[in-house]
């Protein structure tokens, strides 16, 4: 065997090795891709569940959400209304959320803005 016959079989080997890691790493960066988004959709089901528990332990943020619910708008003080208007637009950013994540648009983004 000449040296130029060692050269090629080194560059076909080093040609096998990069594929190999190149391969390896695709399949790495779309598990890292996955887990991300698991965790990502756990946080906002998360989020979510608090802004429901909050509702339910506060008597106040729940009869506020009823009263909101039912369209007894016009009773609301300025105060409640304003409240109500924020625990809205959180549900509302959170199911924007969620629906991204699932890949349905529940309520466009741009909407909560």
């Amino acid at each position: 065997m000449n040296w130029d016959a060692i050269g090629a079989v080194a560059e076909a080997i080093g040609a096998i090795t990069v594929i190999v890691t190149l391969v390896y790493l695709t399949i790495q960066v779309r598990q890292n891709t996955k887990a991300i988004d698991r965790s990502t959709e756990r946080g906002v089901f998360d989020d979510a569940n608090e802004w429901m528990y909050k509702v339910i332990e506060s008597p106040e943020l729940a009869e506020l959400y009823l009263a909101g619910m039912q369209e007894e708008l016009r009773t609301l003080l300025k105060l409640a209304h304003f409240k109500l208007s924020i625990i809205l637009k959180s549900l509302a950013y959170c199911l924007g959320l969620v629906g991204r994540l699932t890949g349905r648009e529940l309520l466009p983004i741009s909407q909560l803005r």
